[in-house]
């Protein structure tokens, strides 16, 4: 993440021995633009003025465990998933400092999960050497614990996230039902929440940084769009 001049945000950050989470919230689509495309850029301001980036990266330990079927109620793979799906909100620092506490008892429960090394020896093997199809390895096992998965925006149905746990919606005044500061507040309050997969095994981070800018993209034309 240094490498690449990322900066994480302190309110929640954890770096543990299966998996990590990094909040950015200022110039991480912009810093990624070394080239500098002058459209490029403009776009990344403008998706990382409206958008956090949530990174969590995961280890063959925590990908097993997040692919492993049939998922069961508060499983490893469930607790996971949880790490992924939170949505940190300044407000509640509480849930932040929870969930934080969350992050650091699951990488200890994955360290003494009663699985057999081999099986996950064996898993990793499979899933590098599955090459670009891996997407169809973790898809599967994705869409038995999420459910919808792969579903379009309902504004803008060109642009189709992994998972969508909230729709985006655009500021708007007028829908405002009352006149009151708190109602027009509300009203011009953007919000969505979605998620995006990506297996990444290589040593650099090039692909990836490729991968996040073409989400950058497709998030600017939402944007543009509505």
């Amino acid at each position: 993440m240094e490498d690449q001049e990322l900066a994480a945000e302190g309110s929640e950050h954890h770096y543990g021995s299966h998996h990590a989470v990094w909040l950015l919230k200022d110039a991480w689509a912009s810093v990624l633009d070394t080239a500098q495309d002058a459209n490029l850029s403009r776009r990344a301001r403008m998706v990382e003025s409206e958008f956090a980036l949530r990174w969590v990266t995961l280890d063959m330990t925590a990908t097993y465990a997040l692919l492993h079927t049939p998922p069961a109620p508060g499983d490893l793979g469930e607790r996971v998933l949880d790490v992924i799906r939170f949505f940190p909100s300044i407000a509640k620092p509480d849930e932040i400092k929870k969930q934080s506490l969350n992050s650091q008892r699951l990488d200890v429960d994955l360290n003494t999960a009663a699985w057999n090394s081999e099986a996950i020896k064996d898993f990793s093997t499979r899933f590098r050497d599955l090459g670009q199809r891996r997407s169809v390895e973790y898809e599967k096992s994705l869409a038995a614990r999420l459910g919808d998965y792969s579903h379009s925006f309902q504004v803008h149905p060109t642009v189709k996230p992994d998972f969508i746990l909230g729709e985006y919606t655009p500021c708007a005044v007028t829908r405002a039902p009352t006149h009151s500061l708190e109602a027009i507040s509300e009203a011009i309050r953007r919000t969505c929440h979605a998620i995006e997969f990506t297996a990444h095994l290589q040593a650099d981070m090039k692909g990836l940084v490729e991968y996040v800018l073409d989400k950058v993209q497709r998030y600017a034309e939402l944007l543009e769009s509505v």
